[in-house]
C-alpha cells in the first residue's frame, strides 16, 4: 500500500510502476465525521502505510460535503410497490476520504482473499497531534476477494465510532462480564457450534452484471436466541417484507471482541446502488424488531462506471444496531465498612456484599458502587478511617477480612476438636458482640482483627507452602506485595510510617527488600530499585517453608521476615474472600464499581518505592467552593507527571490492571486533578509537620498553570510586589477581626511599618503554626494578657480560638501568591477580589488585577489543561482492562473538561443539588436534560443524604419541590420533615432521567420505604463524610442488618417497581 497527501476530494496513494502480470485493487475509504476548522482526519492502522497506529505517520484524508448515507424515508408497508421512488432528499454530511492501491501479488498465494487492517480513524490538529479519535478497541478489518477483476474499486463505507456513545459503554467489562454475560455465552456457543463463516454468495446469472456488497453491523443488546437480519427495498434484500429478510452470520473475533460482528454478503444489481435498507432483530419466536431512525443507503453511486463493468466491491461497516431505547441501569452506593451483618465483626466485610448482591438482584438493580477498599493504615489510629489516603494503592484493608472464613480454611479446621481453633472461635464471637456498636470503632475493630489474624497465621502458616492458590497469588502479586510487606514490617519496627526518617532505609530498593525477605544482600540490583520486585515471589514463598522456618536462629532479620510473611498471609485471604464475592456478583448479574483515589499518602509504600514520581513539597487539595469556603488540603503529594511519562505510566497501568481483578467499573476521584491539580504548599516547620498541620486550601494554586509573570505586572505599572504578596494588615482590619483583643494582638504578634502592620520576625517564618492545634504560642499569648483572662479557663480557651481564627484570616489577606518554583511568577489568590487587601488598592491597580484575575481563571489555562489531560487520561482509559470509566467532575469545572471526557468515553457525575453549570441550569440540575454519558445520583458520600439535606436546608428544598416535584395545582408546601414519599419522589425523578446509570446511597433507598421503618435514626447521623472537616471520622455504619433487606418484601417490591417502571430493570 502507498500513502499520499491530502486533497479536496481524498488522499491518493502513490502508484507503483505497473507490470502486465499484476492485478490492482483501488480501495476508497469513506467516513462521515464532524470536525472543527483546523482539524484533520487521519487513517491509522497496523502497517507502515497506515503508520503503525501512529497519527503522524498515518494516511491523511481529504473532506467535502456529500449527501448523507442516512435518509429520512421510513420503510414502506409491505403492500407498497415502490420503496425508493418516494424517498425525500437526504441531508448532507462532512465526508472524509482516502485512497490506496493494492497489488494482488501482495496477497498470500494460498489465500482466496487479501485482508486489510486492522485500522481506525483519529482527528489531529495542524501539528499532527491527536485531538480525539475512535476508541482503541476499534480495529476494523475487511477481506478483498482475489477473484475480483483487475482494476476493481473497493468502496469502504465506515461509520465513525463515537467514544461517548452507548456502544462504548456496553463494551465495558460491566456488560461483557456481568450484565450480558449469559446472553453472550449462549450467543458464542451457538455460533461457534454452527460456524461463523459468511454464507455462500449467490452467483450472478449469465449476462447479468452484479456487484458484491458486504454488510456489517454490531449489536450489543441481544437477548438469548436472537439474531440479526438485513432488510431493504430491493428484491435481493426482501422488498421490506420481514419474512424475506436475509439472516446474517455472526463473525466471532478474539476474546477482546466479545460481541463479534454480524455480516452478510449480497450481489446487488447496478440499478440498486443508492437503495435503502435497515437491520432487523428476530427472536426465536420469529417476532422482528426493526432498528429505529433513518434508513441507511447503499454507497457507490459516484462509481457507476466501475459498477457497470462489475468492478465494484462495497463494504458497509454500519456501526451498531439502533435500538429504540438506550440501555439504562440503577444501583446502590455504600462503603463496605458501613455494612452491618449478623456475622461481621466491628464493620462491614467483603463477605457481607453477598447479601447486598442478593438484594440488588431481587430489586432489578445492576451495580453496586463502593468507596476505596485499599489499606489506609498510615497512622495506626482512627484517622486511617479516611479511605482516600492509602498506605498502598494495591493492598486491601485488613478490616474487611472475615475471620471465621480464615479460621475455616486451614488444615486444622478439619479437626473440630482442636482447642486452639475453638478458642479463636470464641474470641471472634466475643469481638463480634463487643464491637456491635451504632457506629464503627475503627481502632477497636482493626486491633481485634489483627490480633486474631496473627493467631490464625501461626496456626496455618505451614499450610500455605503447599497451597497452589497461595503460590499463584504470590506469583501474580509479588511486584507490589514484596515492597508492601517489607514496608509494613519496617513500619512496625520503627513505630511509624514516616519513611523519610528511616535513615538508610528511607528509600526502597530491590536489594533492600530482598535483604529483608531472604537475608541475602544483592547490591548489583541497587541500580534498578523497583522493576524487579516481581522476581521475589519464590523468596516470599520460602518464608512459609516449614523445613527452613527455624534455620539461622541467630539471624536478626528472622522477626522481620515473620512480619513480612504475616502481611502476605493477610493479603492472600483478603484477596481470596473478595474474589469469591466478585464471582458471586457476576453470577447474579451485579457489577461492582470501585473508586480510584486521586492520590496516595505521603507516608505510603508508593512514595517509598517511587519517590521521584511524586512532588513531596506540595499537597493536593481543592479550591474553595460552596461546601468549603477555605478550600481543602488533603495532605498527600501530587504527581510528578514528567517522571511517570518517562516509564510510559507503568505504575498507573499496574494499578488499574490490579483493580480490574475486583471491579467491572470504577470512579476516578476528582478527575479534574488530571487536568490540573490544586496544589497547597507543604509546611517546612518541623513542629507543624510532626503535628500533621496542613495549610488551608485557600493558599493553593493550580498546577500546571500559566502564571502571571513579573514582566506582565511591570507592563501595567505594578512594581510593589510585596504589597500584593504579603498580608496587608491595617489598623482597621485588626479592629474588625479581633475587636477588644486588638491591642494585645498587635503588641504580641505585630509591628508597625508605615501605615500598616507586619508580623514580627519570630512569627514571620513559622506562621504555619497558627494552623496547629495546641501550639506553644497560645500559652505565651495568654501569659501576655491580663490576670482576668487567665483566671477563667473557659475564657482562656475561647480567647485562643478567637485569636487563632483571626490570625488565619489576616494571613490569607493577600492578592497574589508566589509560584513555589519561580519567584518571578505569580498566581492570583482564589477569591482575592473580595479581600481587604484588594479593596485597599488604588483604582487603577484594582482594575489591572481584576483583568489578570479574570483572564487567569477563565481563559488563560484552558488549552494547557486540555493538553495535559489529553496526554494523561487516554493512558488510564487504555489501561483500564475493559472497566467502565466514570469521573467525579464536580466543583469548579474548566470549559475543556466535558469535551475531553466525552472524547474518551468517560461517564460524568451529576448531583442535582450541585449543578455543573448553574448559569444554565439554575439552582438545581435539570434531570430531564441529563445526557446519557453520566451517572445521576441524588447524593453521595461527601454531601448529606436526601433526608438530611431536606431537613437541614428546608427553604432550598421547598424550591426544588416547587420547581420539579409538585403536582399541577398543588399549592401546599411539602412537609419540613422528609417523609418517605418525598425521598421516593426525588429518586423516581432521578430514575426517569436520561443518565446511563442512576446510583443512590443505601440510606436514600432505605428512606423510600413508605412505612418509614428505616427512618428511626437521626438523618444527620447517616452522613458518611463532611469535606469541610479535614479530620472527619469516617465511622457511619448502617443500623440495618444487610441480611434482613432481602427478606423485606415491602422494600424489595418497592425498589423493584421503581427500577422496572423507569426502564432500568434487568
Amino acid at each position: 500500500m502507498h500513502g499520499g497527501a491530502p486533497s479536496s476530494g481524498g488522499a491518493d496513494s502513490v502508484p507503483r510502476k505497473r507490470t502486465s502480470s499484476c492485478r490492482w485493487f483501488h480501495v476508497h475509504f469513506r467516513v462521515a465525521c464532524d470536525t472543527q476548522w483546523g482539524e484533520n482526519l487521519v487513517l491509522i492502522g497496523e502497517n507502515d502505510v497506515l503508520g503503525e497506529f501512529e497519527p503522524k505517520s498515518g494516511l491523511w484524508m481529504g473532506c467535502k460535503e456529500e449527501k448523507s448515507l442516512l435518509e429520512d424515508a421510513s420503510p414502506p408497508p409491505p403492500s407498497s410497490s415502490s420503496a425508493e421512488a418516494s424517498a425525500p432528499a437526504s441531508g448532507h454530511d462532512l465526508v472524509w476520504k482516502a485512497r490506496i492501491s493494492i497489488p494482488a501479488e501482495e496477497a498470500c498465494s494460498c489465500s482466496s482473499h487479501y485482508t486489510v487492517g486492522p485500522y481506525r480513524y483519529v482527528v489531529v490538529n495542524h501539528c499532527l497531534e491527536r485531538l480525539r479519535g475512535e476508541p482503541s478497541w476499534v480495529r476494523r478489518t475487511f477481506d478483498i476477494p482475489l477473484s475480483l477483476k483487475d482494476g476493481s474499486v473497493v468502496c469502504v463505507c465506515d461509520t465513525w465510532q463515537d467514544p461517548s456513545g452507548e456502544p462504548c459503554v456496553l463494551r465495558s467489562a460491566m456488560f461483557t462480564s456481568v450484565v450480558f454475560r449469559d446472553a453472550l455465552r449462549g450467543l458464542r456457543a451457538r455460533w461457534t457450534a454452527a460456524g461463523s463463516r459468511p454464507a455462500k454468495v449467490e452467483a450472478a446469472a449469465a449476462g447479468e452484471v452484479k456487484n458484491l456488497v458486504s454488510f456489517r453491523v454490531r449489536n450489543w443488546q441481544l437477548n438469548k436466541g436472537q439474531s440479526v437480519f438485513l432488510l431493504g427495498g430491493s428484491r435481493e434484500l426482501g422488498q421490506w417484507e420481514e419474512s424475506k429478510a436475509l439472516e446474517m452470520t455472526l463473525e466471532l473475533g478474539a476474546r477482546d471482541d466479545p460481541y463479534g460482528t454480524w455480516r452478510v454478503d449480497v450481489r446487488m444489481p447496478v440499478d440498486q446502488i443508492g437503495g435503502s435498507y435497515k437491520y432487523l432483530v428476530k427472536g426465536e419466536d420469529g417476532k422482528g424488531l426493526l432498528e429505529r431512525g433513518k434508513c441507511r443507503r447503499l454507497a457507490g453511486g459516484e462509481m457507476k462506471q466501475n459498477a457497470d463493468s462489475g468492478k465494484l466491491f462495497t463494504v458497509h461497516d454500519d456501526g451498531h444496531f439502533r435500538h429504540d431505547q438506550h440501555w439504562k441501569g440503577a444501583g446502590i452506593a455504600v462503603p463496605v465498612f458501613s455494612l452491618r451483618s449478623k456475622a461481621s465483626v466491628g464493620c462491614g466485610e467483603f463477605s457481607d456484599l453477598r447479601h447486598l448482591i442478593d438484594f440488588c438482584s431481587a430489586s432489578q438493580m445492576s451495580i453496586i458502587q463502593l468507596l476505596p477498599v485499599n489499606d489506609t493504615s498510615v497512622n495506626d489510629n482512627w484517622m486511617d478511617s479516611y479511605p482516600y489516603s492509602s498506605l498502598s494503592a494495591f493492598a486491601l484493608h485488613p478490616m474487611y477480612i472475615n475471620l471465621s472464613q480464615v479460621a475455616g480454611s486451614g488444615s486444622k479446621a478439619a479437626a473440630p476438636g482442636d482447642s486452639k481453633l475453638r478458642g479463636i472461635g470464641n474470641e471472634i464471637q466475643a469481638c463480634r458482640e463487643a464491637l456491635d456498636l451504632p457506629s464503627m470503632d475503627y481502632e477497636g475493630t482493626v486491633k481485634a482483627k489483627q490480633e486474631i489474624c496473627k493467631k490464625l497465621f501461626f496456626l496455618q502458616k505451614d499450610d500455605c507452602y503447599a497451597d497452589p492458590s497461595f503460590v499463584e497469588f504470590l506469583d501474580a502479586n509479588a511486584f507490589w506485595l514484596a515492597p508492601y510487606a517489607t514496608f509494613c514490617a519496617l513500619k512496625k519496627v520503627f513505630g511509624h510510617s514516616d519513611h523519610s526518617s528511616w535513615g538508610s532505609m528511607k528509600n526502597a530498593s530491590y536489594a533492600l527488600v530482598k535483604r529483608m525477605v531472604t537475608s541475602v544482600q544483592d547490591a548489583s540490583r541497587d541500580l534498578d530499585p523497583e522493576s524487579d520486585f516481581g522476581n521475589l515471589s519464590r523468596d516470599l514463598l520460602e518464608l512459609f517453608n516449614p523445613k527452613v522456618g527455624n534455620k539461622a536462629e541467630l539471624d536478626f532479620l528472622v522477626p522481620f521476615r515473620e512480619l513480612i510473611a504475616y502481611s502476605c498471609f493477610l493479603q492472600f485471604h483478603l484477596s481470596r474472600q473478595f474474589l469469591s464475592v466478585v464471582g458471586y456478583a457476576e453470577e447474579r448479574g451485579i457489577a461492582l464499581k470501585g473508586d480510584l483515589p486521586i492520590g496516595v499518602d505521603k507516608n505510603s509504600v508508593e512514595c517509598w518505592v517511587k519517590r521521584r514520581c511524586f512532588r513531596m513539597e506540595v499537597c493536593a487539595g481543592a479550591p474553595p467552593d460552596y461546601y468549603s469556603m477555605e478550600g481543602q488540603n488533603w495532605g498527600f503529594p501530587t504527581y510528578n507527571w514528567d517522571e511517570m511519562r518517562n516509564d510510559s505510566f507503568s505504575w498507573w497501568k499496574q494499578r488499574l490492571s490490579h483493580m480490574a481483578k475486583y471491579f467491572h467499573a470504577y470512579r476516578i476521584d476528582h478527575i479534574l486533578g488530571f487536568f490540573r491539580i490544586w496544589e497547597v504548599p507543604s509546611s517546612n516547620d518541623e513542629e507543624a509537620i510532626n503535628d500533621n498541620t496542613l495549610l488551608p486550601g485557600l493558599l493553593g494554586c493550580f498546577q500546571p498553570a500559566n502564571a502571571i509573570s513579573r514582566s506582565e505586572l511591570d507592563s501595567k505599572g505594578i512594581w510593589d510586589i510585596d504589597r500584593l504578596c504579603k498580608p496587608y494588615i491595617t489598623a482597621e482590619l485588626v479592629e474588625e477581626v479581633f475587636g477588644t483583643l486588638s491591642a494585645p494582638v498587635v503588641d504580641f504578634f505585630l509591628f508597625k511599618r508605615h501605615h500598616y502592620y507586619e508580623f514580627k520576625e519570630s512569627f514571620r517564618e513559622s506562621n504555619v503554626t497558627f494552623w496547629m492545634d495546641n501550639a506553644k504560642w497560645g500559652e505565651n499569648f495568654l501569659a501576655f494578657l491580663s490576670s482576668d483572662a487567665q483566671a477563667n479557663a473557659v475564657d482562656m480557651q475561647t480567647t485562643v480560638e478567637k485569636v487563632q481564627k483571626g490570625l488565619r484570616q489576616i494571613l490569607q489577606n493577600v492578592v497574589l501568591l508566589r509560584d513555589v518554583n519561580c519567584e518571578d511568577k505569580f498566581h492570583p489568590r482564589f477569591g482575592c477580589l473580595e479581600t481587604h487587601s484588594f479593596k485597599a488598592l488604588e483604582p487603577w491597580v484594582k482594575e489591572a488585577i481584576s483583568e489578570f484575575h479574570e483572564e487567569y481563571f477563565f481563559r488563560r489555562q484552558n488549552d494547557l489543561w486540555k493538553k495535559n489531560a489529553a496526554d494523561i487520561l487516554p493512558k488510564l482509559v487504555e489501561g483500564s482492562n475493559g472497566m467502565l470509566v466514570c469521573g467525579e467532575d464536580l466543583g469548579l469545572i474548566p470549559p475543556c473538561v466535558p469535551s475531553v471526557m466525552k472524547d474518551l468515553g468517560i461517564l460524568g457525575l451529576r448531583i442535582q443539588r450541585m449543578p455543573s453549570d448553574s448559569s444554565q441550569e439554575g439552582e438545581f440540575g435539570d434531570l430531564s436534560n441529563y445526557p446519557y454519558q453520566v451517572v445521576a445520583s441524588p447524593s453521595c458520600h461527601d454531601v448529606p443524604t436526601v433526608r438530611a439535606w431536606w431537613e437541614e436546608d428546608y427553604e432550598r428544598a421547598k424550591r426544588l419541590w416547587s420547581r420539579d416535584l409538585s403536582k399541577d395545582g398543588e399549592s401546599d408546601p411539602p412537609p419540613p420533615e422528609c417523609k418517605p414519599f418525598v425521598v421516593k419522589a426525588i429518586l423516581d425523578a432521578h430514575l426517569a432521567s436520561g443518565a446511563c446509570l442512576m446510583i443512590a446511597p443505601l440510606q436514600d433507598w432505605l428512606a423510600c420505604c413508605l412505612s418509614g421503618k428505616y427512618n428511626t435514626v437521626e438523618a444527620s447521623e447517616e452522613r458518611i463524610n463532611d469535606p469541610t472537616n479535614s479530620k472527619h471520622y469516617w465511622s457511619f455504619r448502617s443500623h440495618v442488618n444487610v441480611e434482613d433487606l432481602c427478606g423485606d418484601e415491602e422494600l424489595v417490591s418497592l425498589v423493584r417497581d421503581m427500577v422496572s417502571s423507569s426502564g432500568r430493570g434487568r
